[in-house]
């Protein structure tokens, strides 16, 4: 079984492995998003209470950025592979084999994402180097945080692209829930300039761990906000993947009952 899984992520890197220029020139433009980022909080950082360092802000963006990136919670590229093998019925070829459908798209999809993932893992040490105040305790709880936004963002693919199942309009709820996301995981905004009270609202959400969680362990002390944001994280994780196992399932015999 685990062969099976591997021969998919393999499969995957070789198809992907001839579009290396676009691959470079998304990298590119992410970096440079982060640029733009630096400046404009720059200035905002001046006029506010907060102030932020100038090397403090890249490395927050590169790690906030290319973590939302690693895990697919930024532009939910799994759903669309979801949905694309639904909308085409591509997926009725999967079903029938002794595999669990979604895992083994997600190898496939991670072979597609692999050089992204080689390059994006540089940028974090990139961040880590620009500006680190910590010890072997916050790489530890960097990598716990990781872990539970991997499985975040897994479950909230898993459930938006299982819409596809009813809806032919599931782009539409993609493109909102990655809005939401850019928003309140804090890879445009961090979410240390919001209100006290609006700030743990959205730490409650799954959000913050794509994102704003692993930027901030790179400086200062563990505070509460840290570990209450990664115990969200933890039972969130939880919480989306029941979820999203239990949709696929429903939508897979609501696909089979019409006959597809």
């Amino acid at each position: 079984m685990l062969k099976i899984y591997r021969e998919s992520v393999i499969a995957g890197f070789t198809q992907v492995a001839n579009y290396k220029s676009e691959i470079w020139l998304a990298v590119l433009a992410k970096v440079f998003q982060v640029f733009l980022l630096v400046l404009f909080w720059n200035v905002i950082s001046k006029t506010s209470q907060i102030k932020l360092e100038v090397g403090e802000l890249i490395s927050y963006f590169f790690i906030a950025n290319t973590v939302q990136v690693l895990v697919d919670g930024e532009a939910l590229r799994f759903a669309r592979l979801l949905t694309e093998e639904i909308k085409n019925g591509t997926v009725s070829s999967f079903l029938v084999r002794p595999v669990n459908v979604p895992i083994f798209l997600y190898t496939r999809f991670l072979g597609n994402q692999g050089l992204v993932i080689i390059i994006t893992l540089v940028i974090t040490v990139l961040g880590f180097v620009v500006y680190f105040q910590g010890n072997l305790i916050k790489i530890l709880l960097f990598i716990l945080t990781v872990f539970f936004a991997f499985l975040c963002a897994f479950g909230l693919n898993l459930i938006v692209g299982s819409f596809s199942f009813w809806t032919t309009e599931s782009k539409g709820i993609k493109h909102v829930v990655s809005h939401v996301i850019r928003v309140f995981g804090g890879s445009l905004i961090p979410i240390t300039f919001f209100p006290y009270k609006i700030k743990l609202l959205i730490l409650a959400t799954p959000f913050p761990s794509f994102a704003y969680i692993p930027g901030i362990l790179i400086r200062g002390s563990i505070t509460s906000e840290i570990v209450f944001g990664i115990f969200s994280a933890f039972a969130w994780s939880s919480l989306l993947l029941f979820f999203g196992f239990w949709l696929w399932k429903k939508g897979v015999r609501q696909y089979e009952s019409v006959g597809i």
